[in-house]
């Protein structure tokens, strides 16, 4: 499991670098957050690296997402006005440092698969990150179970678009998208830091909580993407026979979202000790990473044209639980999660930097710098426009 033997193999890494990014946008807000990031990205040294502009981003997203979870445990908690604004500014900051990665891989000419495939698995992190923090500043604890459904609902769509895209090969955005998704939570936290979490909690028509409206609204948008994405996945394959990239079954993918989904809800019900509804903001980082893990392993399989494996030591956290339930609770459920979360985090971590360092040992690509062929290209190019610009002047 954690041996020498590599992850990827070299058929794997070879069809990785002939991999071509693919997608179709039309979403409402990419557009118009386009001069933001065009003026952002003009901004960036031509030394600093795509997938470091990528991984700064995130960290100041966990950063200020984990400020939050302190301060919020529960999801209940009032909490004090800059800890939601600050959260806010934070995932402002990672959605413009993540939009400006590959504008910044093309300035400085140094696109490629693996800027994607982390980029992707920054995404698939952050996912768990953005949607429980605007579980928090909605104050989403007080109807935790539907806290649990909405951060598993973000996972899902994620996994899927991502499924999606192993079968037909092309990455989709619909109008309503994930810089939509974006937007909105960070216009929550900032009510949030504004009126403070109770604000959401003002009753409307007399009985409702104000909060069910975004929720409401979120779950029929993210169900209305769903026949779409589930008809490409069903009906769109790219490979023989109507099979995914790799040539493989359209429908084999649904494995370990089941074995993410079904874990997590099972053990949730039937915990004797409350185990979700007393440490909810824990439980769905839990299996937030377990879903984390499994979409990061879709994306290498997409990129990389190759069958998924479908089993994976991740899931041995979930089977803990579930055997600690079966046996009548031998151990404290509690311990046991915080034992499965400090797992799965290495799991995921291990899995990550290994996939990383395999694939710069076999293609000579660098992760946090730039080639320096390819930064003496960008300088060249750019001296050149730069002389051919003063040669126009000076005709004038």
């Amino acid at each position: 499991m954690y041996g020498n033997e590599p992850i990827l193999s070299r058929s794997q890494t070879r069809k990785l670098q002939l991999h071509k990014y693919n997608s179709l946008s039309i979403s409402y807000a990419d557009a118009f957050m386009q001069p933001w990031w065009n003026f952002v990205v003009e901004l960036m040294p031509l030394w600093l690296a795509p997938n470091l502009i990528t991984i700064i981003g995130l960290a100041v997203n966990v950063f200020t997402s984990s400020i939050f979870f302190y301060f919020c445990p529960t999801a209940t908690e009032e909490v004090p006005m800059w800890v939601p604004l600050s959260c806010a500014l934070g995932l402002f900051i990672y959605q413009t440092l993540d939009a400006i990665d590959g504008k910044q891989a093309r300035r400085t000419k140094s696109s490629n698969a693996l800027g994607e495939l982390f980029d992707h698995g920054c995404d698939s992190m952050s996912t768990v990150f953005v949607a429980t923090a605007g579980a928090c500043s909605m104050g989403m604890g007080h109807i935790q179970y539907f806290m649990m459904f909405e951060c598993f609902t973000a996972s899902t769509l994620f996994y899927m678009a991502h499924w999606q895209t192993y079968v037909t090969g092309q990455m989709k955005f619909g109008k309503f998208d994930v810089t939509e998704a974006q937007i909105a939570m960070i216009s929550m936290m900032t009510v949030s830091g504004f009126l403070g979490t109770s604000f959401w909690s003002w009753p409307i028509f007399g009985f409702m909580p104000l909060r069910w409206i975004p929720l409401i609204f979120a779950t029929i948008v993210s169900f209305m993407s769903l026949p779409a994405t589930i008809n490409s996945i069903l009906f769109g394959g790219a490979g023989k026979n109507g099979s995914s990239v790799a040539d493989t079954s359209v429908i084999g993918p649904i494995t370990p979202l089941l074995c993410f989904l079904v874990p997590a809800i099972y053990i949730a019900h039937n915990s004797e000790e409350f185990i979700y509804e007393l440490n909810p903001i824990l439980y769905i980082f839990v299996f937030g990473i377990i879903g984390s893990k499994i979409t990061n392993k879709l994306i290498v399989a997409q990129m990389t044209k190759s069958e998924l494996d479908t089993l994976d030591s991740v899931f041995l956290a979930p089977l803990a639980l579930f055997v600690n339930q079966y046996f009548g609770t031998v151990f404290s459920e509690r311990k046991l999660l915080w034992i499965c979360m400090i797992f799965v985090t290495f799991d995921l971590l291990w899995y990550c930097s290994n996939v990383c360092l395999e694939i710069c040992n076999a293609t000579g690509w660098y992760l946090f710098k730039i080639n320096q062929t390819a930064t003496n290209a960008s300088n060249n190019a750019t001296t050149s426009t730069n002389s051919n610009s003063t040669q126009r002047k000076n005709n004038r």
